[in-house]
């Protein structure tokens, strides 16, 4: 099982917490914006603590935002900071594994991840790609 997000704080909600989360998530917006499309089903690919996903589904209020991860501690913390925020195009947080070969989601206008390639070995990575590939 993979371990929780281990550069997150813990909020008494069951929200986890990553300062980088926090800093980073204007910046991506801003590179975002121009990139993705009004309207469409976007697929998080390990979406960590949640913040990400809760960030960008509230700055881009057309898109459908469907939050995945692999760890039960992660797939809590996106759930509470989605009831937290009352986002109401962001999905409940479903379990994915995407770096196993051949794995499949209902098709999706948009794929984001961030933080995950360094984390993983190249044959994983391929796969997230394949997959993404697949999804788009």
């Amino acid at each position: 099982m993979p371990p929780v997000h281990r550069n997150a704080d813990k909020i008494d909600d069951g929200r986890l917490s990553a300062p980088a989360a926090v800093r980073n998530a204007p910046a991506i917006i801003e590179a975002l914006a121009p990139l993705l499309p009004a309207q469409g089903r976007v697929l998080e690919i390990a979406a960590g603590t949640g913040e990400h996903a809760v960030a960008l589904a509230r700055a881009f209020p057309g898109l459908d935002w469907q939050p995945t991860d692999i760890a039960p501690e992660r797939l809590a913390s996106i759930g509470a900071w989605r009831a937290a925020e009352g986002i109401g195009n962001m999905r409940v947080a479903t379990w994915l594994d995407a770096s196993t070969q051949d794995w499949q989601v209902a098709p999706v206008d948009v794929v984001y991840l961030a933080n995950l390639f360094h984390l993983i070995p190249e044959t994983a990575a391929k796969n997230v790609i394949h997959g993404a590939a697949r999804a788009l």
